[in-house]
This record gives C-alpha cells, structure tokens and sequence, in this order.
C-alpha cells in the first residue's frame, strides 16, 4: 500500500489495483523516460491535492495513449492517499491458501 510513495516503483510494483502500471498501461509505459521511477517521483499531494508529474519521451498522442492517460488519472485521484511509510502486503488467494506464485506477484 503506498502511503508516501517512497519505496514503491510506479510502474513495476503493485501499488494501484491488482496489477502493476507497466501492465496495465502498456502504452504509458512505452513513454515513460525514467521507468524506475518511485510513486513519489510522479505524485505529490499537497493540503491534500494531488500533484502529477511526468517525464515522457513525447508526449501522449495517439488514441490509446491519450484514452490510458485519462483511465490512469483517474485512479490515482480516486486513490485514498493516506501518508506515513509505505506498507507491502500480500492478498490471500480466493482459497486463502499461500502459495509462492502469489507471493511472487507482489
């Protein structure tokens, strides 16, 4: 759970939904230039507002890039940001048995 964004990788850990960015927005990824960029390299929150800054190779221009922006806005102005130290913590499977796959996924 990223809290202040200092240790997660924005696009290569799970810290927004289910699946990492790089996955999730293939596109986006594409034209990232620093692609081990921390959460807090891209979002700051500020009395509460959150900042985003990118760093693009070009900027987004195609139909899908433009389409994953927006998707991806949105999710981060959704997220409940809360402060403090980054947690990370592993999601039982739907059996809730533990298994290295799923441990290997975080």
């Amino acid at each position: 759970m990223a809290c202040d964004g200092s240790t997660f990788n924005f696009w290569g850990d799970i810290w927004l939904g289910d699946d990492p960015l790089r996955i999730k927005y293939p596109h986006l990824f594409k034209l990232e230039s620093n692609k081990w960029v921390k959460v807090s390299g891209r979002i700051n929150c500020i009395n509460n507002v959150k900042v985003v800054t990118w760093n693009w190779r070009r900027e987004p221009s195609t139909y899908m890039e433009i389409t994953e922006i927006f998707l991806l806005l949105g999710e981060i102005y959704d997220l409940n940001w809360q402060g403090g130290w980054d947690v990370w913590k592993w999601k039982a499977s739907n059996d809730g048995i533990f298994s290295v796959a799923s441990a290997r996924k975080i």
